[in-house]
């Protein structure tokens, strides 16, 4: 039995989430999880660590929500193609920071 698309949403919402927090941090800065609004500035930090395109940063401030209505209101929320356009977004997402990482701090991937 496979994962459900709520629980694939959010699992490759997280890992979206955390890459550009891996970013973020490369780049000297970070934001604490006690603020409100962190995930959001946190995504939109994508936009200048590593110039991510404004479609994929809007796409994942959308998941954004998405997943927030899955996990606090209504379970069933998310669509099969929402929780797969996820996994995709995720996994540019982790391949624009790797390319950006190599190439800009190179010093802190591990061989």
């Amino acid at each position: 039995m496979g994962l459900s698309s709520d629980w694939q949403l959010t699992i490759a919402y997280n890992a979206a989430l955390q890459t550009a927090k891996a970013a973020l941090a490369a780049a000297g800065y970070r934001v604490s999880a006690t603020e409100k609004g962190h995930h959001y500035r946190i995504v939109e930090s994508l936009r200048y660590t590593v110039e991510a395109p404004a479609a994929d940063v809007d796409l994942l401030q959308r998941m954004k929500k998405k997943r927030h209505v899955s996990d606090y209101e209504v379970a069933g929320a998310v669509s099969e193609r929402e929780g797969e356009e996820m996994h995709e977004l995720a996994v540019r997402i982790r391949n624009l920071v790797w390319q950006w990482l190599r190439a800009h701090h190179a010093q802190l991937l591990t061989k």
